[in-house]
């Protein structure tokens, strides 16, 4: 559903932009026939007289824009309506923005349980013959979320753009809207098959703060400006993690046989904090004093730490018996990672009254996620009963492949402007 509204979206912005850019060009070839002033029978005044003013070729208007182009008497200035309200020029605008949009985020938790944990279990299984390997089935969906957005950007001359946003995530995920990664026990003289839910996204959170500075120059068309930006950017994600940790022994193992084992109630949260940077060019084209269209292409680098801390109860039920004990596990890891790719926003911007504006926009990020290091290990309160995070102590799973984060979204904002 998401990527079915993502595409109609973008073939709306992408046509509506075309669509307004060529009644723009034709309008500019075939201009409308003027009409001929009335002639004047006031005596001739002396030449210079009733003249209005020129402006010289090469002057600057308030944007920065060439208003006579070649210099020519009767040049139609070029007009900025970002920076004019009710006919004054004014060389400063600031502009706040509320938004809300509707996607679907792949976190990188959810990507990496696939191989991590296949790799971490075989190395584990070959040294201990009380642990059993895992072999990935399901690798996880994406999950669906609602997101809130709030900015305050500062313009001077319509060519230098500071600006401070602020984009949240906060999505809890029921049974109907999880994202879970399965994977199959292979049955053994010590273990029987089992095909098992190893982990159950419960909640996703997201918070990235951000301030960007941006510089565009007016370029071949009318209304077009083209320039760079760079943003710092400060990012937190925390993840609510529910492991299934499931188990079960056969009846001739020479450890607890004839036992199942599951964890079925709690989640551990794991948490990311990252700061890095994010460059790239700004594109706008200003089709009608309405409506104009943008697009930043962004690099992404960011690096910080990670964190995972907290239990998990683990149902033991004896098979020949049918009694059941409660245990506790205690998942804790912590490593250093690092978020590299791009990001892409798409945004068509509508003016109302000159000091109103609602954007339509799409936001899409194809981020990779790598760990410099990663340390961690599942204490249990019952022997022989461990996590398939990290069994090993060191993550080499992890460490040893990248994973990837996507992101789609689409939303709206509303703006309103203060012109001084």
């Amino acid at each position: 559903m998401i990527s079915m509204m993502y595409k109609i979206a973008l073939l709306f912005i992408l046509s509506f932009g075309c669509f307004t850019g060529s009644a723009l060009l034709a309008q500019e070839k075939n201009p409308a026939p003027e009409d001929k002033p009335p002639e004047n029978n006031s005596p001739e005044k002396p030449s210079g007289e009733n003249k209005s003013p020129e402006t010289p070729a090469g002057e600057t208007a308030a944007d920065g824009e060439n208003q006579t182009g070649t210099g020519e008497t009767g040049a139609e200035p070029a007009k900025n309506p970002g920076l004019i309200y009710y006919g004054r020029r004014e060389p400063s605008r600031l502009r706040w923005t509320v938004g809300f949009g509707r996607g679907e985020v792949k976190p990188g938790v959810v990507s990496e349980a696939s191989s991590s944990w296949f790799l971490n279990s075989a190395i584990r299984s070959s040294l201990d013959s009380t642990y059993q390997p895992v072999l990935p089935l399901d690798p996880g969906n994406a999950a669906k979320y609602w997101s809130f957005s709030t900015g305050l950007e500062y313009a001077y001359l319509d060519r230098i753009f500071v600006t401070a946003n602020w984009y949240r995530i906060n999505q809890g995920l029921g049974t109907q809207n999880s994202t879970t990664v399965t994977f199959l026990h292979p049955p053994s003289n010590a273990f029987r098959w089992s095909y098992f839910e190893g982990m159950r996204l419960a909640r996703y959170k997201e918070d990235r703060r951000s301030v960007e500075l941006k510089y565009l120059h007016p370029v071949l068309l009318r209304g077009l400006k083209v320039g760079p930006y760079a943003a710092r950017e400060w990012y937190r994600e925390d993840n609510d993690i529910s492991y299934g940790s499931f188990q079960a022994t056969s009846g001739s193992s020479t450890f607890l046989p004839g036992h199942t084992a599951w964890s079925a109630a709690g989640a551990v949260p794991g948490n990311y904090k990252m700061a890095g940077w994010v460059v790239g060019p700004a594109f706008r084209y200003k089709i009608f004093d309405w409506f104009g269209l943008q697009y930043k292409l962004g690099i992404v680098s960011r690096k910080g730490g990670y964190n995972q801390g907290g239990y998990q109860i683990m149902t033991v039920s004896e098979d020949a018996t049918g009694a059941t004990q409660y245990h506790a596990l205690y998942p804790f890891a912590s490593a250093r990672a690092s978020d590299s790719g791009i990001r892409h926003v798409l945004e068509a911007e509508f003016c109302i009254y000159c000091r109103f504006t609602i954007t339509v926009g799409i936001l899409k990020e194809d981020l990779s996620r790598t760990y410099e290091s990663y340390g961690g290990y599942t204490f249990a309160t019952l022997p022989y009963f461990y996590s398939q995070k990290t069994p090993i102590g060191l993550g080499i799973g992890e460490t040893a492949n990248s994973h990837e984060l996507r992101k789609q979204e689409i939303y709206v904002k509303f703006g309103t402007d203060i012109f001084f």
